[in-house]
């Protein structure tokens, strides 16, 4: 299987609908420096949060909480 199809089959596993992967239109239009970077986007596309490098759960989860509050 090829990694492609490997991300595809982990995606469906886990009924994951946001986008995954190496997107390079998307990545320098966010400007992604690291991996891993995990960018938060209000519902309308707009930026809120950056966090780069290893995570806790506790900084996922504070991002996860900001981006529910964002007022767009």
């Amino acid at each position: 299987m090829s990694k492609t199809q490997d991300i595809l089959q982990f995606k469906e596993q886990h009924h994951i609908t946001f986008p995954v992967g190496k997107a390079r239109g998307v990545a320098k239009e966010l400007r992604v420096a690291t991996i891993p970077e995990i960018i938060f986007l209000s519902r309308n596309g707009e930026f809120v949060k950056r966090l780069k490098g290893r995570i806790s759960y506790e900084q996922l989860q504070e991002g996860i909480d900001e981006i529910l509050r964002y007022k767009n």
